[in-house]
C-alpha cells in the first residue's frame, strides 16, 4: 500500500493532475465481480475503501496550521500503511490497484491542495512528500 500512497504523492510532487498521469495496464482492468473474489481479496478491499475515506476525510479536515498539527499523524500513518505481506500473498495485485484507483483521485486532490499550501508548516507531513520525492527520484531510471 506504500508503493500505491507513494504514486499518489508522485501525482503531487510532479505537479501533475490525477488525469495526466499514466496509470499502468493493470490499473486500467475492471475489479473482480463480489462473488469472484476470494474472502481474503473482500476483506483487504474493504480495508482498501475504509481507510482511503478516512484519509481523505482527514486531509479535507486541514485547513490551518492547528488542524494539520491535530490529524498529521494519523495522514502519516495512513498514507504508509501496508498490509500484511500474508494477506498480499494472498490477492490479485490487479484487484488491490483497482480498488485502490477509486481513492487516488481524492486523495490526491487533497495532498496537492496541502502541498500547495506546504502543509500549513506541519514539517511531519513535508516530510513525508520529501520522502515520496526521494523514492521517486530512486525508481525513476
Amino acid at each position: 500500500m506504500v508503493l500505491l500512497m507513494w504514486c499518489a504523492g508522485v501525482s503531487v510532487l510532479s505537479a501533475q493532475s490525477a488525469e495526466d498521469v499514466l496509470l499502468p495496464e493493470a490499473v486500467v482492468t475492471e475489479a473482480l465481480p463480489e462473488e469472484e473474489m476470494t474472502e481474503e481479496e473482500k476483506a483487504l478491499r474493504d480495508a482498501i475503501h475504509a481507510r482511503g475515506r478516512e484519509l481523505v476525510d482527514l486531509l479535507r479536515k486541514v485547513q490551518d496550521e492547528k488542524t494539520a498539527r491535530k490529524h498529521a499523524a494519523r495522514i502519516r500513518e495512513l498514507l504508509l500503511w501496508e498490509p500484511d505481506a500474508e494477506a498480499l500473498e494472498q490477492v490479485d495485485e490487479e484487484l488491490l490497484a483497482v480498488e485502490f484507483m477509486e481513492s487516488f483521485d481524492a486523495i490526491a486532490t487533497e495532498l496537492s491542495r496541502l502541498a500547495e499550501q506546504k502543509f500549513y508548516g506541519e514539517e511531519s507531513l513535508q516530510e513525508l512528500l520529501q520522502y515520496f520525492e526521494a523514492e521517486l527520484e530512486e525508481e525513476t531510471p
